[in-house]
């Protein structure tokens, strides 16, 4: 039981030799720089990344589809869906919508299943518009549409009109509203526009919900044609997910755009088809295709993932590092061990290294022969530093041990070693009865064949060196 759980243990560790005795892994003050200046960086594009997510700056993921509804129904209720005013060219000009004195006799009809429902007069706002006259607003609607025919729902579109002012026409609808003369309404006609405000909704990203904009169109009139426009509505639903974690979709139904047919007729002919002189016809409906959002705002582990895949970018320069650390170790080691056979080496008034720990200068001037010579010796130090080699050599020693002293003599050394308990240690760690002490090993045996201090205080301070 106890081997299947060490077999089954994921956070085992590789053995790696010592480089020197506090370092299993070669560093340089190149390397450190480098580590630094990435995470830095790295850290700055987290705060970055994380600040402009938090404000909505980052754009969410939109699809969008055409679906044909058989029916669909938008409610306006919160603002007008149409607003209309007079364009006043001149100060002077009459405002054509004065309660005291109408020019014209604002309508809206309400069809239900292409059937008349209702006809009523459109209140005049008490704001005014940017030209300082009346507006007359459409609220409050319903409009839907069903092509598929469907025997549980309706169809409901609107006309929107301005009649000629009849004082009977006019109290039929509303009362205590007054027409202006004929003749004044016949000048008017002469050079009249009327400005048109349709109004929408589209989806900020930034602030995720809807705002509210519009178009405007202008309308000249005179007293010989009736302008009808039909005006047919774009219906978008938006789907929603801003959640952080999970998914959270959230619906919005609206109206976002129009398209437009124009067509005119004479004023008689409007009077045979509306039993009164018109002089503009909007129709107001709703198109059968919805247009479909599919709108989802990064989640935090989008977030994590870019900032992740910069960091890695940022991180790919540790390729350079790791060459120019694994030259540098290559050359140390390679000086180190050809040392131990050349003892010139160590003389640093003979020779120089660089960054990279290569010879590059030479006291007695022979550069180039050196150089020859130095990169076969390295090329027998990197062949003593492989294993296979550490093993023949120390087959050798040992074929010459056994044929200087024998076999059973070399047998023996398994019984050699240093006890703990040697004399010199007996004050400090006691002396246990009965203690047999040999005197062919002491204790400081254990040091006699290290390589010597002094060489290896060298070597770690020129490592130390290299790592600052």
């Amino acid at each position: 039981m106890e081997n299947l759980l060490i077999k089954l243990d994921q956070f085992g560790v590789n053995y790696k030799p010592l480089i020197h005795v506090d370092q299993n892994e070669h560093q340089s003050l190149f390397g450190g720089v480098c580590t630094l200046i990435v995470h830095i960086l790295g850290l700055v594009y987290f705060i970055y990344i994380i600040v402009i997510w938090s404000q909505n700056s980052i754009l969410p993921t939109i699809t969008i589809q055409n679906r044909a509804d058989p029916f669909s129904k938008v409610e306006i209720n919160q603002f007008p869906l149409l607003s209309m005013a007079y364009q006043k060219i001149n100060q002077a000009d009459v405002d054509p919508f004065n309660q005291d004195n109408l020019y014209f006799v604002p309508t809206v009809t309400r069809f239900l299943n292409k059937q008349f429902e209702w006809r009523k007069f459109l209140p005049i706002s008490p704001h005014l518009s940017i030209y300082n006259t009346s507006i007359i607003e459409v609220n409050d609607i319903e409009i839907s549409q069903n092509t598929g025919q469907l025997q549980d729902h309706d169809k409901i579109e609107y006309i929107v009109q301005l009649f000629k002012c009849d004082q009977t026409f006019l109290d039929s609808l509303v009362e205590g509203k007054v027409c202006a003369p004929e003749s004044q309404v016949s000048r008017f006609l002469q050079n009249a526009q009327i400005q048109l405000w349709l109004n929408f909704l589209q989806f900020d990203q930034n602030q995720k919900h809807l705002i509210r904009f519009n178009k405007e169109i202008y309308m000249a009139l005179n007293n010989q044609f009736h302008y009808f426009q039909q005006i047919q509505f774009l219906n978008a639903e938006a789907h929603v997910d801003d959640s952080i974690l999970f998914t959270n979709d959230k619906v919005l139904n609206y109206i976002q755009d129009y398209e437009s047919i124009l067509f005119t007729q004479f004023v008689d002919q409007s009077k045979l088809s509306f039993g009164q002189e018109v002089y503009l016809s909007l129709g107001l409906r709703l198109d059968p295709l919805t247009q479909v959002y599919q709108i989802s705002f990064p989640k935090l582990g989008q977030i994590l993932a870019q900032i992740g895949s910069i960091a890695n970018l940022l991180f790919s320069i540790k390729f350079l590092v790791f060459i120019f650390n694994q030259k540098q170790l290559d050359n140390l080691l390679d000086n180190e061990i050809l040392k131990i056979y050349f003892s010139d080496l160590r003389d640093t008034k003979k020779f120089r290294t660089n960054i990279l720990q290569k010879v590059t200068a030479v006291q007695n001037g022979y550069q180039k022969e050196f150089d020859k010579q130095y990169e076969r010796l390295k090329q027998v130090s990197k062949q003593k530093q492989l294993i296979t080699n550490i093993i023949y050599e120390l087959s050798r020693i040992q074929f010459f041990l056994q044929r200087k002293y024998g076999r059973s003599e070399l047998y023996d050394a398994h019984n050699y070693g240093i006890n703990l308990w040697n004399e010199s240690n007996l004050e400090s760690m006691g002396s246990p009865e009965n203690l047999k002490l040999k005197e062919d090993f002491i204790l400081s045996d254990i040091e006699l064949l290290l390589q010597p201090r002094d060489e290896i205080q060298s070597f770690q301070n020129k490592n130390s060196t290299l790592r600052k």
